[in-house]
């Protein structure tokens, strides 16, 4: 995987991860809503890092593919009822989504990332 990709993959997760977490904080269930705001709190830093970037490398033109070829699957990350609000925050159109369970070979890669944290302290509750 390129740096375009890294940084493009970051970015569309980063922006999905917060429609989702907007979406828990506004549950009926006021431990998950709670938890839901701990979380996005805590996300803050990883956004803004990813938006840098995405506002920096907007017209650099293996970003912009790379933003294009990983779209499908950002959307498919989310329920179909927010992928609209994905698309308005990046400004993309929504197209048909690569659902989940739809996985490309860099998964494994990415997984290894996004779960290293919750892997280093095997057993604990988060």
């Amino acid at each position: 995987m390129d740096w375009a990709h890294t940084i493009a993959r970051r970015y569309l997760y980063e922006e999905a991860d917060r429609i989702r977490l907007d979406a828990l904080r506004k549950s009926d269930d006021a431990e998950l809503a709670g938890l839901a705001a701990k979380i996005d709190r805590e996300e803050v830093y990883h956004r803004m890092h990813a938006e840098m970037w995405a506002a920096r490398l907007r017209d650099e033109p293996r970003f912009r593919n790379a933003v294009d070829e990983l779209w499908p699957y950002a959307l498919g990350v989310l329920e179909p009822e927010q992928r609209a609000e994905l698309a308005r925050r990046v400004g993309l159109d929504v197209v048909a989504a690569k659902e989940r369970g739809e996985h490309t070979p860099e998964l494994a890669e990415l997984w290894n990332e996004m779960t290293e944290v919750r892997r280093s302290v095997p057993g604990a509750q988060w």
